[in-house]
């Protein structure tokens, strides 16, 4: 019977390297001795039988790979979505608050109307009384209009001209902003 030993090691084997030794599987007799065909086969069946565990292995590592992989597909998706919905929170904290400015939300929406072209501005009554002083704007004085319109959102702005409409909201900018962060995934 040969002698055994047995070794703990912290980490995981990547090579194995036998002196003055034959290892295990080794069709070639160790000095003066012939393996007898029973020993013969039994190391074929080991050798068998670890090759067979590496394929298992390798195979079990293919499949974790693309289960973590798909995973975390999945997480980022959640992630952006729990993003979205924190932000829509707090937006609608401050819209109730009224703690936001709706200048720049018309300014941003105008951008978009051809210089000079006549515009109509619907603002929500709450938000037409706090955008007064950018209608004396010099700038806007000559092609736009402003109108309270009950059925418009605070903070929310619709500018409407010969050629379209255009509707700036919360809700179209969280929407913009998800499909972008997706669109990284």
């Amino acid at each position: 019977m040969e002698p055994t030993a047995t070794i703990r090691l912290p980490g995981p084997l990547t090579a194995v390297r036998t002196i003055g030794s034959r290892s295990v599987g080794d069709a070639r007799p160790a000095a003066g001795t012939e393996p007898s065909a029973r020993q013969a086969a039994a190391s074929e069946a080991q050798r068998v039988e670890v090759q067979s565990l590496l394929t298992a292995l390798e195979s079990a590592v293919q499949e974790f790979t693309a289960l973590r992989q798909k995973m975390l597909k999945e997480a980022e998706g959640q992630l952006v979505d729990l993003a979205i919905h924190i932000a829509r929170k707090v937006l609608m904290q401050e819209i109730q608050a009224q703690s936001y400015q709706i200048e720049p939300m018309v300014r941003e929406a105008l951008a978009s109307v051809p210089a000079r072209q006549d515009a109509l501005v619907r603002l929500n009554p709450d938000d037409y009384e706090r955008c007064q002083g950018m209608s004396g704007d010099v700038v806007l004085s000559e092609t736009v209009r402003f109108v309270a319109d009950p059925s418009v959102g605070r903070a929310q702005c619709v500018v409407e001209t010969a050629t379209g409409r255009v509707e700036s909201s919360i809700e179209a900018h969280l929407g913009e902003v998800a499909s972008a962060l997706k669109g990284l995934e």
